[in-house]
């Protein structure tokens, strides 16, 4: 009877564990798919090459990452295996300087911001089904972390 309760409360937290991930996948996704768009639309209501600039600019990345996947080999190694405190690090820090180009920085003439938002949507969605789940959640972690400090000590980037 023992084991059968310990079983439950174990199928009970890996469920817990499963919806929380899903909802900060979904946060992550809202938080820099939305970002990207808001630069985009708001390039467009500046003038139609301005929101073409940006748009592209939102391109680029998913277009070199096309382009490499398709043309370059990558070997043997595992793909995946960079460690996950660096892999975590270097989102939190890819989306706080995101955020902080966008208040700092924003200058329609050079979209940085877009390239930076769209590299990040890019490297977390092309390697989603080529890593390692915990791999994957690493980078989410880091999204909202990153965005979560960037509203700590600036404020929410509306």
């Amino acid at each position: 009877m023992q084991k059968r309760h310990s079983e439950d409360n174990k199928k009970i937290s890996k469920l817990s564990r499963s919806i929380f991930n899903f909802v900060l996948i979904a946060f992550a996704a809202a938080i820099t798919i939305g970002s990207l768009s808001y630069l985009i639309i708001q390039s467009f209501s500046l003038g139609i090459g301005m929101g073409l600039r940006s748009l592209l600019a939102a391109l680029l990345p998913v277009i070199i990452t096309a382009s490499l996947s398709s043309f370059v080999k990558t070997g043997n190694a595992r793909q995946g295996e960079f460690p996950l405190v660096s892999t975590y690090i270097i989102f939190t820090f890819l989306t706080a300087i995101a955020f902080l180009m966008l208040k700092f920085f924003e200058n329609p003439l050079i979209p940085l911001s877009e390239i930076l938002f769209s590299s990040i949507i890019v490297s977390v969605w092309l390697v989603y089904e080529r890593v390692r789940f915990k791999a994957f959640l690493s980078r989410i972690y880091g999204i909202v972390s990153g965005f979560l400090v960037y509203v700590i000590f600036f404020e929410l980037p509306i």
